[in-house]
């Protein structure tokens, strides 16, 4: 009958480090010691008053089972070892496990980070109800650790985390999704591709790398945090084991690859998040310089090109463009013969769901032949059409705590007082352009943050998507953010005043309308004459991180400015500016419910007097 950990401890102890083991072990934790856990009989023993003795008998009994042999460096810092003394008293009727301490796991095995499973409901589980369930049942409040778990270790690269990796063999986690799915009825299973996200990692024999090896056995949160204190030194190996050959540079570059995915897999957003969202961003980007684009072909400023022109234009040195003479008319045909209409919704600041204001401005590319775009798109300005719509139910309710509404301010002509029953049919037919065949012109939809006036318009019971000939949505807030490179959107006072237009009375409808169709012509003429290639970015993104990084010094400086504790005094007297003189009304004018309270209790007076004033 194998002996318990009591009888072990009691047996190698001997009475040479004091009292019997397991009365020390019943005195210091009050306890049966028989069917705890390695750690937490060292954790215990660390706590004795004698920390010495308490340390070397918990190494000796459990070095036998565990191969734990502990040394006290500092508090909380245990380097293990099995002393040959320990050895040579261990009796022939137990079995001597030294070697699993820092003992290599089988070629070929899996395993996965301890962190990437601990967090498995919250990285890998979309469905909200679903990791509710799991998270609470089997994962929050340490539940996770509260099962047996045979901890791995292995010491990644320096220049990928200074810390070691710790691993859980992959049987077991399988173990465990099993035991999840059975109670939840879920279907839980490692994340696809988990190679590639370094859930899962394998390690082979054939590639000389280093392998995981054997920490110890954890069974509740307080066993893990010692374990995670008493990972052996990267050169440590236990006893008889035979180094291996270097790994050739293939190997080690795929091992590197293979513990730094391990590690990201540990943190809360992985490199891939970072990457997938990088992707996005860039994409988006993309999207914006594209939008520039195609406005410029429908105003003839560039023209479409074919395959071949492509390659001659990507091959082109960069800051050489063909030059835009903006004093004559657009040098290419006006692509698709589109029509612009650029719309804005203003709404009560107080309850948005009450429109007050809707401004129509339209630009068609048709009146723009033979007319010189001038500097900046001001030759087109005139040829803009605007209309300013206010909703009469609602002339009542005027902006002025949060916006300044200037909504009886139209800039470029008279409003148009409607109803809100009349408002969809009047909207609708600003985006009526009929030709001579009776065919619908294209139309090009723009506004700056149009994503809100659309809804607006959809709430009004007007949506411009089922229009036919609707061929494209334009936003000026991208397009002036690709144009000058910048990651947050501006509104648009600031992009016309850093345009060169002076806009008068904005967050009136109609004027925003108008404006914004300006703001595309300048950015269109601006993106052709101050060309991209034309401009040192990588200069312009030195200077832009310098700039951020003089402001950051400042801000912090001027945030220490202050909390110095030089040239103090003993901090002086209190000052009693904050203490009124209280008022009290005539004797006998107090509510009735006052004077008995008074009555009741004699000291309340000393109560409200405690800052050192006295009525008189």
């Amino acid at each position: 009958m194998p002996l318990t950990k009591a009888e072990k401890f009691k047996l190698l102890s001997g009475g040479q480090f004091g009292p019997p083991a397991e009365d020390i072990l019943r005195t210091s934790t009050n306890r049966d010691v028989s069917s705890q856990s390695s750690a937490t009989i060292l954790r215990q023993c660390s706590d004795w008053p004698d920390p010495k003795t308490g340390i070397e008998c918990a190494g000796n009994a459990l070095g036998s089972e565990d191969g734990f042999a502990l040394e006290k460096k500092s508090p909380a810092r245990l380097t293990p070892h099995l002393p040959t003394e320990v050895k040579e008293r261990v009796p022939a009727g137990i079995q001597l496990l030294s070697n699993k301490l820092g003992q290599l796991a089988s070629p070929g095995l899996s395993f996965c980070p301890v962190q990437a499973v601990s967090k498995y409901p919250y990285k890998y589980i979309h469905n909200k109800a679903l990791q509710d369930v799991v998270a609470s049942s089997f994962f929050a409040g340490g539940k996770f650790f509260e099962r047996s778990w045979d901890i791995f270790y292995i010491h990644p690269p320096p220049d990928v985390s200074p810390k070691p990796l710790l691993l859980l063999p992959l049987v077991q986690v399988l173990s465990f999704f099993d035991v999840i799915n059975k109670e939840a009825g879920s279907s839980l299973r490692v994340p696809p591709k988990s190679d590639d996200c370094g859930f899962q990692v394998c390690f082979l024999e054939m590639d000389n790398t280093p392998g995981p090896r054997h920490l110890g056995e954890s069974t509740c949160r307080n066993d893990f945090q010692i374990l995670e204190q008493m990972v052996p030194a990267p050169m440590y190996r236990p006893d008889g084991e035979t180094p291996d050959p270097p790994p050739s540079e293939r190997s080690l570059a795929a091992f590197k690859r293979k513990i730094q995915l391990a590690c990201e897999a540990t943190k809360n957003k992985s490199k891939a998040s970072r990457a997938k969202k990088q992707k996005e961003r860039i994409e988006r980007q993309h999207g914006w310089r594209r939008q520039i684009k195609r406005t410029q072909r429908y105003l003839g400023l560039k023209k479409r090109l074919e395959r071949e022109e492509l390659e001659q234009v990507l091959l082109r040195e960069p800051g050489t463009s063909d030059y835009l003479d903006v004093e004559s008319p657009a040098p290419h045909p006006m692509e698709s013969s589109v029509v612009f209409v650029s719309i804005d919704v203003e709404s009560f600041e107080r309850d948005h769901k009450k429109i007050t204001e809707v401004g129509i401005s339209v630009l068609d590319t048709n009146d723009l032949s033979g007319i010189p775009p001038g500097k900046g798109g001001s030759g087109w300005v005139k040829r803009i059409q605007t209309r300013h719509l206010r909703i009469k139910e609602h002339a009542h309710l005027i902006n002025k705590d949060f916006v300044t509404g200037c909504a009886d301010r139209f800039e470029f002509g008279e409003s148009e007082w409607v109803s809100l029953e009349e408002a969809p049919s009047i909207i609708a037919e600003s985006f009526r352009f009929p030709t001579i065949d009776q065919t619908q012109r294209n139309i090009i939809l723009l506004g700056h943050g149009i994503d809100g006036d659309i809804e607006y318009l959809k709430a009004m019971g007007y949506n411009p998507f089922n229009l036919h000939n609707l061929v494209e949505v334009l936003d000026t807030s991208v397009m002036y953010r690709y144009l000058k490179r910048e990651q947050n959107p501006r509104s648009l006072g600031s992009v016309l005043s850093d345009l060169d237009i002076m806009g008068w009375n904005l967050h009136n409808a109609g004027n925003d309308a108008a404006y914004t169709l300006q703001a595309m012509l300048a950015i269109a003429v601006k993106g052709v004459t101050e060309r991209s290639g034309s401009i040192d970015w990588a200069e312009e993104k030195r200077k832009r991180v310098g700039e951020a990084a003089k402001e950051a010094v400042e801000r912090a400086l001027e945030y220490g400015e202050g909390w110095s504790s030089t040239g103090e005094s003993d901090g002086g007297v209190v000052e009693r500016k904050w203490i009124k003189k209280p008022t009290y009304p005539p004797r006998g004018t107090e509510p009735k419910n006052a004077q008995k309270r008074e009555q009741k209790s004699s000291s309340s007076s000393d109560r409200m007097h405690w800052g050192g004033v006295s009525p008189k």
